[in-house]
């Protein structure tokens, strides 16, 4: 699906569906280069 050495890029979700057996069928379009953040777990009391 994506081979050695790809960019790295960002997707954005187009659709999707449901099919009678229960499928879930989607589509993205390319959405330019990805944004990077961070997240952080909160503290466990």
């Amino acid at each position: 699906m994506f081979p050695e050495g790809s960019p790295p890029a960002a997707f954005r979700h187009t659709g999707g569906r449901t099919t009678a057996a229960g499928v879930s069928i989607q589509t993205y379009d390319r959405a330019g280069r990805p944004e990077y953040g961070e997240y952080a777990l909160p503290d466990n009391p």
